[in-house]
Formats: C-alpha cells, sequence, structure tokens
C-alpha cells in the first residue's frame, strides 16, 4: 500500500500487480492534501474515534459496575438480553439507526456517528465479566467508612480494573477509525463531518483520482 502511493493510477491497476513502481512520482500525494480536504477527514476520524471511544469507555465501566456488584430484580435476564443483541449482524440495524437519527434531527452531525454507538456491548460483557473478581468486601469497607456510590465507582473499582479499560478502549478505537456505514446514510451531504474512509471515498470521484482500465 505505501509503495502503491509513488505509484500512476494506470500502474495501479495493472495485471500481474508490480511492488515496485516503475517511475516513482509524488502527485497522488500532493494530490491528496491540494484536491481533497483530507485534512478535514482525518480531523472528523481522531474526533469521532476519541469521543465514542471516551464514551462507550465511561458507560461500559458504569453498567459493568452495575452489573456485577449490584443486586436487583431481572439482573441476570437484562444482562442475557444484552449479550443476545451481539448476535444482531449490524446490517439489521443500519436502516432503524438511520431512521432514529433522521427523526432527531441529527442528519449531516457528528451526532449520526455518535448517538448509535454510546455504548458497547462487548465493553459492557468486559467490564462486568472483570469486576465480578473484585471483592464485596472491598466495596462494604467503603461504605462503612462513609464513602458514596460515585467515589466507591471512581476511586477502587476503577483503579483495580488495571489494563482491561485500556484494552477495551484499543478495540473501541480500532472499530471507530474504521467506521464508514453510518456516515455513508448519516452524513451523506454533509462533508464536514465525514471521516477519512468515506471522505476519501466519496472524492476521488469528484476529484478524478478513481481510475478505469
Amino acid at each position: 500500500m505505501t509503495l502503491s502511493a509513488f505509484k500512476q493510477p494506470s500502474e495501479i491497476i495493472t495485471y500481474p500487480p508490480t511492488l515496485f513502481p516503475a517511475s516513482p512520482s509524488l502527485d497522488l500525494l500532493t494530490r491528496v492534501w491540494t484536491e481533497i480536504d483530507f485534512k478535514r477527514y482525518f480531523a472528523n476520524s481522531l474526533f469521532l474515534a476519541i469521543t465514542v471511544t471516551a464514551i462507550q469507555l465511561l458507560t461500559s465501566s458504569f453498567v459493568g459496575y452495575v452489573l456485577a456488584k449490584y443486586q436487583f430484580w431481572g439482573r441476570n435476564v437484562f444482562f442475557i438480553a444484552l449479550l443476545s443483541t451481539m448476535m444482531i449482524p449490524w446490517p439489521v440495524l443500519l436502516i432503524p439507526q438511520y431512521l432514529i437519527v433522521l427523526r432527531l434531527g441529527f442528519i449531516n452531525t457528528y451526532w449520526t456517528i455518535i448517538l448509535p454507538a454510546l455504548y458497547s456491548t462487548f465493553g459492557i460483557f468486559l467490564m462486568r465479566q472483570y469486576m465480578h473478581s473484585i471483592p464485596d468486601e472491598l466495596i462494604d469497607a467503603a461504605r462503612i467508612d462513609g464513602a458514596a456510590e460515585p467515589d466507591i465507582f471512581v476511586r477502587i473499582i476503577l483503579p483495580m480494573c488495571g489494563p482491561r479499560p485500556g484494552g477495551a478502549g484499543h478495540l473501541h478505537l480500532h472499530g471507530e477509525l474504521g467506521q464508514l456505514h453510518l456516515a455513508a446514510g448519516g452524513a451523506e451531504q454533509g462533508k464536514h463531518v465525514h471521516p477519512c474512509r468515506w471522505g476519501w471515498r466519496c472524492s476521488t470521484s469528484a476529484s478524478g483520482l478513481t481510475t478505469r482500465r
């Protein structure tokens, strides 16, 4: 991929493909920064990835803590129902998610991508499973000492989770950097909110970078 950036468009689609460019050129790299607003697309991707990752880490940790350490009616049923949503393929959810952001008036805004990603089922599962291993006696001792529930969560539970939030955050970040399908539908006219992949896809044809045989 790196070497192909220095090839001519006709050479990229040559069959059989070549490893090294016959006539190395910076033309494609130059056109990316001059004819396409790539800086904007990159900034959008970075903003969306960091924002959604931070939100998902917060919701995953909080919901995981509640499911692991609080006793309430229907807890296990709710957890099983939550896990079952992981079996739903994302194309099935695409149209309902689009209709939701459409009726909320969020089309062509960052909320198109942020709203459907406010929580991660896998992140909740990961945090809940680890928090089960934290002794309940530590929480009880903190309550006896007068600690409020938010203090217990922030000052005791989260520090004891160690690298788990970081691992979950890495998975969320990797997934959000590749976000494309909702941007394709919900921000199709709002180029100012496009992430890199969709921005590049929309711009190649407009800038004449699409190559054909």
